[in-house]
């Protein structure tokens, strides 16, 4: 399991956004929402595994950087839905293209054999979480 734990603490060193503002949750939540469109604070935390508390935090640091905006519901002042910015948007694409260079850095050194081990692997856990 220790390697697991390296792997993970590697990858979250190559993939922290570099030259973004951001942090690997608020990039996930901005994904999310790219994704989906606008969302509520709730549905946010239950995809992701988070609380909703946990949540608004990450959104209200995220509104403070002009990434999202927060929304009242017209029939119910309660509700709120958080909407993605132009900015944020940018930022996406910014990651993206980041990711896909490190990804390809990360995987240059194995061999085609190696990568089909790889995804194949990766299938199969993922076929063994749905």
């Amino acid at each position: 399991m220790s390697q697991v734990r390296r792997l993970n603490r590697m990858m979250h060193g190559r993939f922290k956004p570099m030259h973004l503002d951001v942090t690997v949750a608020q990039l996930t939540v901005l994904r999310l929402m790219a994704d989906s469109g606008p969302m509520r604070v709730s549905d946010v935390a239950r995809e992701i595994g988070l609380s909703a508390s946990s949540v608004t935090g990450l959104f209200d640091r995220l509104e403070a950087e002009g990434y999202v905006e927060r929304r009242r519901g017209q029939e119910d002042r309660r509700e709120v839905t958080v909407r993605l910015t132009d900015v944020a948007r940018r930022i996406l694409d910014d990651a993206q293209a980041q990711i896909v260079t490190e990804v390809e850095r990360l995987f240059a050194p194995l061999s085609d054999e190696d990568l089909e081990t790889i995804t194949r692997l990766i299938a199969k856990l993922v076929q063994g979480q749905d």
